[in-house]
């Protein structure tokens, strides 16, 4: 259960207070940001202040001590990355004194501001979608394109779920760079992914891409947030062997999409075959739009 999850990692004297501001809205929970000097705030759709607190960096050390078991040195290399995920699934953004060496993150140390993303399942969110991405026995190769808070990385871990479940029964692979579909803790997902799913954990986009084709063999390879030259080469190298792909992309508007340079092949040499946008809703995916590989709408739910 998210409450529970969330809970037993903050500091204990807010544990009261935050269940007591919640009042029970736990399944609206999207976050819980806590901030040195500052009182603790939560979101759901909307921003709620709990007065009577103030974070400490004591308070701060508890909490990473909570999140990482004692042994905070074991998360470095996702720290370095600006997170680390805890049991449940959630994901944790942190910021604080960053290290550089070398021109790259090493390390953020003294960490002050820490933003807790809470995780939620939402089974059948992506029903409505997959009537779209079927086609003579294959899933086609789509991206799904939508702004902030949409849901994309829900329904990804939805449509995940059901093309390896009944709906499809294929071998799918998730890359995961940063914990977020299938959550894994220790390795291990925290989310339901499918029963035919496997999971690379942590590895950057562009290697793990290449890492599926060659070794485990998928039907159905997703990946969420491509964008940058090095995930756009691998993923034209995966579209050549036959395995189908589902990834996302950020974009408030289709012809904004089509405008970021690094799209803009992608578009022209009609890599993908569908595209489906989302728009903001009382529930992850909400479909604006969806179009073929010319860009034509045919959107008709």
């Amino acid at each position: 259960m998210a409450g529970q999850d969330i809970i037993e990692v903050i500091p204990r004297k807010y544990r009261p207070l935050l269940e007591q501001s919640l009042r029970g809205r736990w399944q609206a929970l999207q976050e819980v940001r806590f901030r040195i000097g500052q009182a603790v705030e939560w979101y759901d759709g909307k921003k709620h202040r709990i007065d009577a607190t103030r974070v400490t960096r004591m308070d701060m050390k508890e909490m990473m001590d909570y999140m990482s078991g004692y042994s905070l040195y074991a998360f470095e290399d996702e720290i370095a990355k600006g997170y680390l995920t805890i049991p449940g699934g959630h994901r944790v953004g942190v910021a604080g004194q960053v290290v550089v060496e070398e021109g790259k993150v090493k390390y953020i140390q003294n960490i002050s501001f820490a933003n807790i993303r809470i995780s939620h399942e939402k089974i059948g969110c992506a029903d409505k979608i997959l009537p779209y991405l079927w086609k003579e026995n294959r899933i086609k190769n789509t991206l799904i394109i939508a702004p902030p808070r949409c849901g994309k990385t829900t329904i990804l871990r939805d449509l995940a779920r059901k093309i390896s479940g009944e709906y499809a029964e294929k071998n799918v692979v998730v890359v995961d760079e940063r914990s977020e579909i299938a959550g894994c803790y220790r390795g291990e997902p925290q989310k339901d992914v499918g029963p035919r799913t496997d999971v690379l954990d942590r590895c950057p986009k562009a290697v793990g891409m290449m890492m599926a084709v060659r070794s485990l063999s998928p039907e159905v390879l997703v990946v969420d947030e491509i964008g940058g030259k090095q995930d756009i080469l691998a993923l034209q190298e995966v579209l050549k062997c036959g395995c189908s792909v589902i990834a996302t992309a950020h974009g408030e508007k289709w012809e904004e999409w089509k405008r970021r340079p690094d799209m803009q092949e992608l578009f022209e040499k009609r890599y993908f075959e569908c595209y489906i946008l989302l728009q903001q809703g009382e529930t992850p995916g909400q479909i604006a739009s969806v179009r073929e590989a010319g860009g034509v709408e045919c959107y008709d739910i």
